[in-house]
């Protein structure tokens, strides 16, 4: 089993994907967080069954493994070997699966105990009171990406990682930042390719700040 993370987004991905909502509103973090509950929960099921299934069908194949010679006997053991391959690659799975499920269970408990008010509630009043403001607030973002975009001479997509990067905490923003400008200095003053267009015409040039 590796120890580093197979799935795409990890731990940090998960809190990426509920505080870039939360910063929103805490209302799309504690919506954003219960999806991706019901999706790890329902992947960790999904996956514990796949995972009884070929055990079961290792065992089969084991069980006639003996009864085998030749031809058979070798694809038996091609199977075999597959099948525990496939084994292993579920066990990082689902390792995989509960760290990412864990994360989303925590956030949620701590979005809710900053927003109590926010889960007191019944389903009707608690639409009323956030469901409307928490889609406004995320209307305001869609201006304001757009907006920084532009003022900054740089891609919407861009714009919306800068934007969402203020949910980071501040250490971790200040290192986003400096990462962002090393690279982008390594590549705005190395020497042009000419099969790429330059990109010291970018806004911002070569010693120019693309982020405050």
């Amino acid at each position: 089993m590796e120890k580093v993370n197979l799935s795409l987004n990890g731990i940090p991905g998960t809190l990426w994907e509920i505080r870039r909502q939360e910063n929103i509103h805490p209302y799309l973090g504690l919506r954003q967080a219960i999806l991706i509950i019901d999706t790890q929960e329902k992947a960790l099921r999904q996956g514990s069954l796949s995972q009884k299934q070929m055990r079961l069908n290792l065992k089969t194949q084991q069980q006639a493994l003996s009864n085998s010679s030749g031809d058979e006997r070798d694809i038996l053991l091609a199977e075999i070997e597959i099948t525990q391959y496939q084994l292993n690659s579920f066990d990082q799975l689902l390792l995989d699966v509960k760290a990412e499920l864990n994360a989303a269970i925590e956030e949620k408990l701590r979005i809710e105990r900053s927003n109590p008010a926010m889960t007191a509630g019944t389903y009707e009043s608690i639409q009323a009171s956030y469901a409307d403001e928490s889609f406004q607030c995320k209307l305001a973002r869609s201006v304001v990406i757009s907006v920084l975009s532009a003022a900054r001479g740089i891609s919407e997509g861009a714009a919306e990682v800068l934007y969402d990067s203020s949910c980071l905490p501040v250490e971790d923003q200040q290192r986003f930042k400096s990462c962002i400008e090393n690279q982008l200095q390594q590549l705005l003053l190395a020497p042009v390719n000419p099969l790429y267009p330059s990109l010291t015409s970018t806004n911002g040039g070569a010693n120019g700040s693309f982020i405050s």
